[in-house]
């Protein structure tokens, strides 16, 4: 399935990047739209892999006994990041390079408040050892 999904993903993403670039000298704005277009038919075939990753996650917590807490905060915070980075980059290619840096500084600090309660829980256990 993950070379399938790659593959899909890789065809949607350069037949977007080339038809962009055919486009944008016409139509700028039509050039973006489709670039948005074929982000989100990617991350619609991404979305096709949570399954596998949710049951490895939950492997990962009956090897380790991480409680469901933890994992749904790493999970979170990877998430923000995903989120960040894929807006950033659409802005910067609508020219928004600034907008695009506030996106990235803002997911940075979404993920750190999201880890909050994971570190007060490390903190926690520090503070029980000593």
């Amino acid at each position: 399935m993950t070379l399938s999904l790659l593959l899909r993903a890789a065809v949607i993403g350069t037949v977007a990047a080339l038809a962009g670039l055919v486009v944008r000298r016409t139509n700028p704005e039509m050039s973006l739209m489709l670039g948005v277009a074929a982000a989100g038919a990617i991350l619609a075939l991404t979305a096709a892999a949570a399954p596998a990753l949710g049951e490895t996650v939950r492997l990962a917590r009956e090897f380790t006994g991480l409680d469901q807490t933890a994992a749904a905060t790493v999970l979170k915070c990877v998430a923000a990041g995903i989120l960040a980075r894929l807006a950033a980059d659409l802005c910067r290619d609508a020219g928004q390079s600034g907008v695009a840096s506030a996106v990235e500084l803002c997911g940075a600090a979404a993920a750190l408040l999201m880890a909050l309660p994971l570190v007060n829980t490390f903190l926690t256990m520090l503070g029980g050892l000593a």
